[in-house]
């Protein structure tokens, strides 16, 4: 969002005449920030959802409703259901497996055709559209309560005016984890603990969270350390 940012505050001049459409896929895009591209390009934003095992798999290009938020679109062939909360797909443009792997088929292949993405999410009966909340792999299991990053993150970044949010896990003295959030404050707005913590409390019943108000330099590098249990960030 840097070039977007940068184009707005010196007012460039952009000629939309040259872009047929922007498209996003990989992490989720701030409805903030698709809608500054779309006032700047003056096209819209496509969002797309794919996988390296299945290629591309759904699209809000042209699909029947449009723009749907926080979807990703609707299914461009392959097939698509949940299985267990998990998002499976079937399809020619599925893989037939892993080569030189130990990974035993069916621990990523159900029916030996349907394949476990290890996205969650949830399938919208009506029109077919695909709507993802997380991923297996970073749920949290706070004492038996399942918590996903993405839709506290979702949340937190809807709520507040906060830059990024990242969520993520840290034992407890009951052997089961507990939730932390790490924010960046955008300079625009001046958000305290308490109000942070009561939205958790409402939302997810987060009772006891710590909570991180980070300089952006130190999130950027923390981020790629992960939060390691002997790299905890520090209240600033």
């Amino acid at each position: 969002m840097s070039f977007a940012d940068y184009i707005k505050k010196n007012n460039i001049n952009i000629f939309p005449n040259k872009i047929n459409f922007i498209r996003s896929s990989g992490a989720p895009l701030k409805l903030k920030d698709k809608k500054l591209l779309e006032s700047i390009f003056k096209k819209e934003i496509v969002f797309t959802y794919g996988i390296t095992e299945a290629n591309k798999l759904n699209t809000t290009y042209k699909a029947p409703k449009g723009y749907k938020k926080a979807s990703v679109g609707v299914s461009i062939g392959p097939r698509l259901k949940i299985s267990d909360g998990e998002i499976i797909v079937s399809g020619p443009t599925v893989f037939p497996g892993y080569e030189n792997s130990d990974i035993k088929r069916k621990e990523y292949l159900i029916d030996d055709s349907w394949y476990k993405t290890g996205d969650l999410g949830y399938i919208d009966d009506d029109d077919g559209y695909v709507f993802i909340t997380g991923r297996i792999k970073e749920m949290i299991n706070k004492g038996g309560e399942k918590v996903f990053p993405y839709e506290v993150e979702k949340i937190v970044l809807e709520k507040f005016d906060f830059d990024k949010a990242y969520v993520f896990p840290y034992p407890n003295e009951i052997g089961s984890e507990n939730v932390g959030l790490a924010v960046v404050e955008n300079g625009n707005e001046i958000t305290g603990l308490k109000e942070v913590k009561i939205e958790l409390k409402a939302k997810f019943h987060l009772l006891k969270c710590r909570v991180y108000f980070l300089e952006l330099m130190k999130f950027q590098l923390e981020m790629k350390v992960k939060f390691k249990e002997k790299l905890y960030i520090k209240k600033f």
